[in-house]
């Protein structure tokens, strides 16, 4: 099967710049991304949804990524690789060195993937088509606007449906500017505990590519402002 994905970068006025040399470098790459800019600094799930919503017509998948995120080398032949192993599951290309753990877990077995049991950071995140219109359609009956972020919604989405988050090893995409938060959540530690970079590598995509059957790893980034919203919702 061919599969074409389309992009969406998210960003803020402060950081146009940014988003604006991402789009040129999927330029460069033959890719079209649309640029999503909070221009009246609506919050993250605002510019997350329209990005989400972004998705062309034709597009098989959609990447949501951040404008601070940094493309590895080869990034298009690699992503469409990725995409070919797991065609119909989420894909995060970018985990924090948080998840060291996981990475050595899939390095040991010599696996080029690990999998979480839900959710994702927002850095840079694929989506099969019909599971982003699903998430879009679950966000309006379940999670309105005024549950602020997209790792939240994002949580309780793939928690109630029992999806995975699958994660490449290593990542394609890096989180270039950890302490510069749009919304002060600077951490040094939310870069790539192994990212591609500039390196020239051959990767076997489908080693691990069963892994979820002996290891499934628990992910709770946006987990606890998810249940909160629910509690105050049960609450009144």
């Amino acid at each position: 099967m061919d599969y074409k994905m389309s992009v969406a970068i998210v960003s803020v006025p402060k950081r146009y710049n940014l988003a604006k040399r991402l789009q040129q470098q999927f330029s460069l790459l033959g890719i079209d991304a649309k640029m999503c800019v909070d221009v009246k600094y609506e919050g993250s799930w605002w510019c997350h949804r329209k990005a989400m919503e972004a998705i062309e017509p034709d597009a098989t998948h959609h990447l949501v990524i951040e404008e601070d995120a940094v493309l590895c080398k080869n990034f298009k032949e690699l992503v469409y690789q990725v995409i070919s192993v797991k065609p119909n599951e989420i894909i995060s290309l970018f985990a924090s060195r948080e998840q060291k753990a996981k990475f050595a877990w899939a390095y040991k077995r010599g696996y080029s993937w690990f999998v979480n049991d839900c959710g994702a950071p927002g850095v840079a995140c694929i989506f099969p088509k019909d599971k982003l219109a699903d998430m879009l359609t679950w966000c309006d009956q379940t999670c309105p606007f005024d549950m602020p972020y997209e790792d939240s919604h994002l949580w309780g989405w793939m928690k109630t449906r029992g999806l995975l988050t699958w994660n490449p090893v290593p990542n394609l995409v890096e989180h270039g500017a950890p302490m510069n938060s749009s919304f002060g959540f600077n951490n040094k530690g939310k870069v790539s505990f192994d990212f591609i970079g500039n390196r020239n590598l051959d990767i076997d995509w489908s080693k691990g590519s069963s892994c979820d059957q002996e290891r499934v790893f628990k992910y709770t980034t946006g987990q606890g402002t998810y249940e909160q919203y629910c509690k105050e919702v049960k609450n009144g």
